[in-house]
């Protein structure tokens, strides 16, 4: 079944939109870091702890989905 984007606050969807333009459908935690401004790794690492990840060939990557969403908890709290 395909996953559908009902009951997704507008703003989220913005945000993930505008992730997915730019970076695709995942994003490393460099990419993460660059976006949310971030120099140190273990800054952006402790930010990412509670999203969930995939591994692509080896290497860590965050669905533009699950960043969009605790980006949108962030502003919204």
């Amino acid at each position: 079944m395909p996953r559908t984007r009902v009951g997704i606050p507008a703003e989220q969807l913005e945000i993930e939109d505008e992730l997915r333009e730019r970076h695709g459908g995942a994003m490393t935690a460099l990419d993460v870091g660059r976006e949310l401004g971030l120099r140190k790794y273990t800054a952006y690492n402790a930010w990412l702890s509670d999203v969930p990840s995939i591994n692509v060939n080896g290497r860590k990557r965050y669905r533009v989905r699950d960043v969009a969403e605790k980006l949108y908890r962030g502003m919204s709290a």
